[in-house]
């Protein structure tokens, strides 16, 4: 399972690319990753949600919980048509989703987004003008990236804090000498 800020960071990157409110997200998988997901994608008020999973009992379980629809892994090619983005996040030991899958996807030239959160990735990566495609590795150096940017900035953070403890600092001897100068 991904680390948990990793999923956190999914919705975030979602919505920066295409606005979820009316859109159709698929989401490959029932199990806990896919749970987490769900819930994060219901609550920023995703569009339309609808879980694929190979046992359909466990996708409905999960539709149930977030307001979804559920399909086997047998509606799959047709959901992957109606998608606007789509989340793998499945035990696979080989590519789920196929360049099959998605050719007639991307043919269609709507923009397609793809999140594999798959360890190994489930999803066969493909280059098409209208799709695009993050795993967890691309995940993990965008969280590379971010913390080396923090970090780099903390010198100056800190240097603006010492400038306002040291204002502050004289701020208060100044206010501690005019009160004892008015009490003598």
């Amino acid at each position: 399972m991904p680390r948990p800020f990793l999923l956190l960071l999914l919705p975030a990157w979602l919505t920066s690319r295409v606005p979820l409110a009316n859109r159709r997200v698929l989401i490959v998988g029932a199990g806990a990753t896919a749970r987490t997901v769900a819930r994060h994608l219901k609550a920023i008020g995703t569009g339309a949600l609808v879980i694929a999973n190979r046992t359909v009992a466990r996708a409905e379980d999960l539709a149930r919980a977030v307001s979804a629809e559920a399909v086997g892994l047998d509606a799959l090619q047709g959901e992957i048509l109606r998608a606007d983005a789509i989340i793998s996040a499945v035990n696979a030991s080989g590519w789920l989703i196929t360049r099959d899958h998605l050719r007639p996807r991307c043919e269609a030239g709507r923009p397609l987004f793809i999140v594999d959160l798959a360890m190994p990735p489930s999803v066969e990566p493909i280059v098409a003008d209208a799709v695009e495609r993050i795993d967890l590795g691309l995940l993990a150096q965008a969280v590379e990236a971010t913390r080396a940017h923090r970090s780099a900035e903390a010198p100056r953070v800190e240097a603006v804090i010492a400038r306002e403890l040291t204002w502050l600092r004289r701020w208060a001897a100044r206010l501690l000498k005019r009160m004892a100068q008015r009490i003598t």
